[in-house]
């Protein structure tokens, strides 16, 4: 096993621990086993003008620099696990991302939710071993946090789709900006995975639909020595808090992640962790306001 492999796998075992573990097979739901329709604007409220404000962080450094000691660093109060090592050469980021719900389109589908995405007061930091080079391979790469990570104020638009009980974010495939219309790359849409699907409850997950039927078939079978579900690739809501709140865990073969969510105001807090193109990632996002509209019943 590579040492890039051993990293991987450790750093994914570390956030399935904090998942809460394989849940029991009576506690374990998938979407498709969900009959009751929920009010998706109840809990995610994508009504029109509504607004959140994040403070979102990055920061990462080369993959090189990590011990394998250092990566099973798993100090409690330690929100991350396997904490980046200041000793070494990092790369620091800071900015707020506001979003802002602009429009709705109605479409066989569903209805699209139309949201601006824009990112201002971006602040950035260098350990000073870092040469010019390595800088301009970060801001490439940083672009998938940032969007365009050069500038200090970008703007772009997100689309979501309401499909029944579930939310999916659209690919820039998926939508034809000049006719404003959907594309066929969205007829396929019941067969990704959501980005969220409700009503959130302990034990729900959701993934690609051909995956959350071959991992179904998976639990029937435990009682005759079947392997436990895995959580790669799934979302699994692994707690249930107070006041409407949950715990979303994601696990895939680069990283893992998890999600704040809270009924009637959306994300409130994020977490990731990723191997990407040599570097560690680590992404903090926490909700600082969110000013929803009083409108008309």
């Amino acid at each position: 096993m590579s040492d890039h492999t051993r990293r991987t796998f450790a750093l994914v075992v570390w956030f399935a621990a904090r998942a809460g573990g394989q849940n029991p097979k009576e506690s374990i739901v998938f979407r498709f086993q969900v009959k009751e329709n929920a009010d998706v604007f109840s809990w995610f409220p994508l009504q029109l003008g509504n607004r959140w404000v994040y403070k979102d962080s990055l920061k990462s450094q080369r993959e090189k620099y990590q011990s394998r000691e250092y990566m099973q660093d798993s100090r409690s109060g330690s929100d991350l696990g396997f904490p980046i090592d200041d000793r070494y050469p990092t790369c620091r980021a800071t900015w707020l991302r506001e979003i802002l719900v602009k429009g709705h389109h109605r479409i066989p589908h569903g209805l699209v939710v139309l949201t601006q995405e824009r990112i201002t007061d971006v602040r950035y930091s260098f350990s000073k071993q870092i040469e010019d080079a390595d800088k301009e391979s970060w801001l490439s790469d940083a672009r998938i946090w940032l969007g365009d990570s050069r500038k200090k104020v970008s703007v772009r638009q997100v689309r979501r789709l309401i499909h029944g009980n579930a939310v999916y974010r659209l690919a820039l495939g998926d939508w034809n900006d000049e006719q404003n219309s959907p594309t066929k790359w969205l007829e396929d849409v019941d067969t990704r995975t959501p980005e969220f699907f409700f009503p959130l409850k302990l034990g729900l997950r959701w993934a690609e639909s051909e995956l959350e039927q071959r991992e179904y078939r998976r639990v029937l079978r435990r009682d005759a020595g079947s392997p436990p579900p895995g959580t790669f690739w799934f979302w699994v809501v692994n707690k249930e808090l107070p006041e409407g709140l949950f715990s979303l865990f994601h696990g895939v073969t680069n990283g893992a992640g998890n999600i704040w969510f809270k009924k009637g105001v959306g994300t409130t807090r994020e977490l990731s962790r990723e191997l990407l193109s040599g570097y560690i990632w680590h992404y903090v996002s926490e909700l600082d306001v969110f000013t929803p509209v009083r409108h008309q019943q």
